[in-house]
């Protein structure tokens, strides 16, 4: 990724990453880290990152909405689903920058 493309991307999410490889590998897929060898794919960086997002999600809703257990693992799991991530990121556009 270009240094351009990556503050794009850190200035639309607020947040400036002091390690920007972490950022690159975030949006390389595993098989274009195939392709392209000595790439670290985000594969694992997702495998952290649904549970981190869960968590986050899980907390607001607790705090936030007045529903019981069941209503809120409904909607949590809405929200945290590849459907609705990958429509926050094509709203974003972040699918422009994977790899």
């Amino acid at each position: 990724m270009t240094q351009k493309e990556l503050d794009v991307i850190q200035e639309k999410i607020g947040y400036k990453f002091k390690e920007q490889y972490l950022l690159t590998q975030a949006f390389t897929r595993s098989s274009y880290a195939q392709e392209n060898q000595n790439r670290e794919d985000n594969e694992k960086l997702e495998f952290v990152g649904d549970k981190v997002l869960d968590f986050i999600v899980s907390e607001y809703l607790y705090l936030n909405r007045h529903l019981f257990e069941g209503e809120m693992t409904k909607l949590r799991a809405s929200h945290v689903c590849e459907e609705a991530l990958s429509e926050y990121s094509m709203n974003s556009h972040f699918d422009e920058y994977l790899r």
